[in-house]
């Protein structure tokens, strides 16, 4: 039941990403500010194929060996943690930890 809600939190957390990031590149121009509220809120389409700042573009495979690991790491220790309410928020820290892992593929 347990490894059920982590499977189903995972998979509704990827699939919101992969929407999101096809209304983004389907409705907004590149390199575009879109204001949403006002000038305090607004998106802008820029594509990055590498991690943070660009750093290793076109290393898909130095990504893929990073997401196995990370996807091995958190799921040992979400199975191994307890859950009581104190381990809650590392609980959904972790859950978020392993969607976004998978969308860096």
């Amino acid at each position: 039941m347990k490894c059920l809600r982590v499977i189903v939190g995972v998979l509704l957390l990827v699939a919101f990403d992969q929407y999101s990031k096809y209304m983004v590149s389907t409705h907004l121009d590149m390199h575009v500010y879109q204001p949403i509220f006002g000038e305090v809120f607004g998106l802008y389409y820029f594509e990055n194929h590498g991690m943070a700042w660009g750093l290793l573009q076109g290393q898909q495979v130095i990504f893929l060996i990073f997401t196995i690991i990370v996807l091995a790491v958190s799921g040992y220790v979400y199975v191994r943690l307890l859950q009581d309410v104190y381990f809650r928020p590392l609980n959904v820290c972790i859950i978020l930890s392993l969607s976004i892992s998978r969308s860096l593929i």
